[in-house]
C-alpha cells in the first residue's frame, strides 16, 4: 500500500441536471458516468499503466480519480487506490482523489457516499476498522480524530494551493465540521 496522507474532493464541473450517462443501458456504445469522465481524460492526455489497468478498470484507460460518485449515489470505481491519482497537479504521489458528478448542487444520496468513502478511506489508510465493521465501526466523527490524528487531510480541490478553482462547489472545510452530514442547502 502507498503511503496516503490526503483525500481530494472534486466535482465532475458537469451540469448539476446532468446525470453523465450516454445512450441507454444495453445498448452498442452506453457509458456510464466512470466512462464518461474516462473519456474527458484521455482527451485532456491522462494514461494509466498497462499493469494497474490490468488489476483494475482495463477498459479505463486515463480516468484520474479512484472513485466517482454518480447523482443517485452509486460508487464507481476508478483508478486503484494503490495507483497514483491524476487528479491535483503537485498533490497526486500521497493522495485519494473522489469526485462528485455534479457542479455545485449535489444530492443527498451523493453527500451519503461520500462521507461513506472518506470514513473508509481513513479506516482503509490507517488500518482501523470501517463502516461496516459490526465489531468496531469507525464513526465519522471517530474517522475525523483519526484522520487529525495521523495528519491526514480531506479537503476540496480548490483548497489546495495555487489551484484557481471552484470545485467541488462546496466548502469541504464546513461539511467537515458538520460532521460530514448532508448540507441543508440540497437540491429537491
Amino acid at each position: 500500500m502507498r503511503p496516503i496522507n490526503l483525500i481530494v474532493i472534486h466535482c465532475s464541473a458537469s451540469p448539476n441536471t446532468d446525470r453523465l450517462y450516454r445512450g441507454s443501458p444495453g445498448t452498442c456504445g452506453f457509458l456510464n458516468p466512470a466512462q464518461v469522465i474516462d473519456s474527458w481524460h484521455v482527451e485532456r492526455g491522462f494514461h494509466r499503466a498497462d499493469e494497474w489497468r490490468a488489476r483494475q478498470n482495463p477498459n479505463l484507460a486515463a480516468i484520474g480519480y479512484h472513485y466517482l460518485i454518480g447523482r443517485d449515489g452509486t460508487t464507481f470505481t476508478g483508478r486503484h487506490v494503490d495507483e497514483i491519482p491524476a487528479q491535483a497537479a503537485g498533490f497526486n504521489q500521497k493522495a485519494i482523489g473522489i469526485c462528485l458528478v455534479g457542479l455545485d448542487q449535489f444530492e443527498p444520496a451523493q453527500f451519503e457516499t461520500l462521507a461513506h468513502l472518506v470514513v473508509s478511506e481513513i479506516a482503509r489508510i490507517t488500518g482501523r476498522n470501517g463502516p461496516g465493521d459490526r465489531n468496531n465501526p469507525l464513526s465519522r466523527a471517530g474517522a475525523l480524530r483519526l484522520a487529525d490524528e495521523r495528519g491526514i487531510h480531506i479537503c476540496g480541490h480548490r483548497d489546495l494551493p495555487k489551484v484557481r478553482k471552484t470545485c467541488p462547489g462546496f466548502e469541504v472545510s464546513t461539511w467537515l465540521a458538520n460532521g460530514m452530514e448532508v448540507p441543508n442547502e440540497t437540491p429537491t
